[in-house]
């Protein structure tokens, strides 16, 4: 048996083999064998994973027009009354890849026409968005704040920062969504002579 059945064989995840001049290069991972996962995220507020700042929020009861049945609002009516704070909601990504970061929120007349949403982005920093939650129609509405790559294991935020004005911001949910797994960015790759006798691998 060659080396190359020999790995062909092995119970080690290897999924690809592809040659370069007189040597195997064998990668870890390989994105375009890799077998679709479906994988999501939702935090709502009040789970794990989400908080906030300041005591200048109040929650409202709305069945049909919120993720859970009720979300946060900045009020006048508690706290400090400046009616400003931040929300931050926050996972753990299991799969290196591309996920699409969602956000909802109800949208009414009475909410800011820019709430400064700070994402988690693929390098690790934090991209900007705006979003008009001004609405006159009441309702209930999802954002796309991008498509970042994640590594495995991952912390990522999506911060809502009220403090810049007196508007009203509404924090509801967030949904992350893996769009597309990819390889990870510190995927080791093994070279091998293709004379070689003996070859020892070792995997954590």
């Amino acid at each position: 048996m060659n080396v190359l059945d020999l790995f062909r064989k092995s119970t080690h995840k290897i999924t690809k083999i592809l040659t370069i001049g007189s040597f195997f290069v064998f990668p870890l991972s390989d994105p375009a064998m890799a077998v679709h996962t479906e994988w999501y995220k939702l935090v709502d507020y009040g789970d794990e994973g989400y908080s906030e700042t300041t005591d200048n929020w109040l929650s409202w009861n709305q069945p049909t027009e919120a993720i859970g049945g009720s979300y946060r609002y900045l009020s006048r009516e508690v706290g400090d009354t400046s009616r400003t704070g931040t929300a931050t909601w926050q996972t753990t990504v299991p799969y290196c890849g591309k996920y699409r970061v969602r956000v909802s929120a109800r949208k009414t007349i009475n909410r800011t026409p820019d709430a400064d949403y700070f994402v988690t982005n693929s390098t690790g920093g934090l991209d900007h968005f705006v979003i008009n939650q001004l609405d006159h129609r009441n309702i209930l509405d999802w954002d796309i704040l991008g498509d970042h790559y994640y590594e495995k294991g991952q912390t990522v935020i999506v911060k809502l920062d009220g403090t810049d004005d007196g508007w009203s911001d509404c924090a509801d949910a967030v949904l992350w969504e893996l769009i597309e797994m990819q390889r990870c960015k510190n995927d080791a790759v093994i070279i091998a002579p293709v004379n070689s006798l003996l070859l020892k691998l070792s995997y954590p």
